[in-house]
């Protein structure tokens, strides 16, 4: 009875020792602060916002950056012949460039199209999370500041970027 007693406490014991990921994101905010304030001793957090997940975009991929790169190429092919009208020197020549023009806006509106739904469909990795932190430091000048920043973080919630 005493050793199931004494499993029991140890788990629990060990259960409780693991924290949450906004636990773990707000002690490495602090650590990352107590490195890059002027006066570290000074700190005084003020509130954590909640930590939100970042995935992946569709035009991080291969697919999404071939599909941006056509839509950009042919906007650059539309402002070309789009420069042709004021050369143009008859009404067939105009009607030709406004059907060139037609064909290009129609294929950009078709390649906008698919990039839209193909960005609701896709199912990103995750990469980081991100919060904010409102916290009161001395500045450079000694003066105790309210600051509020944003934290970017890895997806082991370690700091990558302050803002």
């Amino acid at each position: 009875m005493k050793k199931s007693i004494l499993v029991v406490t140890i788990l629990f014991a060990l259960y409780s020792c693991n924290k949450s990921p906004q636990e773990k994101a707000e002690d490495n905010i602090a650590k990352y602060l107590a490195k890059h304030l002027n006066d570290p001793k000074s700190y005084e957090p003020n509130s954590f916002g909640k930590l939100d997940s970042i995935f992946s975009s569709f035009y991080d991929t291969k697919e999404g950056i071939a599909l941006m790169t056509a839509y950009g190429d042919l906007g650059k092919d539309m402002r070309e012949v789009q420069s042709k009208i004021y050369s143009a020197k008859s009404i067939s020549d105009l009607d030709k460039i406004e059907e060139q023009e037609k064909i290009f806006s129609e294929k950009r509106d078709s390649i906008s199209e698919l990039m839209d739904e193909k960005e609701l469909k896709y199912k990103g990795n995750l990469t980081g999370f991100r919060t904010t932190h409102s916290y009161r430091a001395k500045n450079k000048m000694g003066a105790l500041v309210l600051e509020e920043n944003a934290f970017l973080l890895d997806k082991d919630l370690e700091v990558i970027r302050m803002r």
